[in-house]
């Protein structure tokens, strides 16, 4: 990961919503033409902090601890399966969990 990437930028990151393809493979020994034409890249759907973005990749963390220094179910995403990422807005909860 970037060294510049620190605990406050990831605790203040960007909520997003990710739409990619994800690859399909078949580890049967052998297939037929058949059944090899239906295979279709899989539709994957991930929510979560938008960690890093450049023009390869992002990286988009699920869990979180409250500094940020702790992220969980992270996915690097090529940007080149990405089918669409929408920015979402979340407001402050209005009182403190315990």
């Amino acid at each position: 990961m970037d060294s510049s990437v620190n605990s406050k930028a990831i605790s203040n990151a960007q909520i997003v919503l990710v739409q990619w393809w994800d690859i399909l493979g078949e580890d049967q020994t052998w297939s037929t033409a058949e059944e090899v034409m239906q295979m279709k890249p899989a539709p994957i759907t991930t929510i979560g902090q938008l960690i890093h973005e450049n023009d390869e990749y992002i990286l988009v963390s699920s869990s979180w601890d409250e500094g940020g220094e702790h992220l969980g179910n992270v996915n690097c995403i090529p940007k080149g399966v990405i089918r669409g990422m929408q920015r979402m807005s979340i407001r402050e909860p209005d009182q403190e969990f315990e």
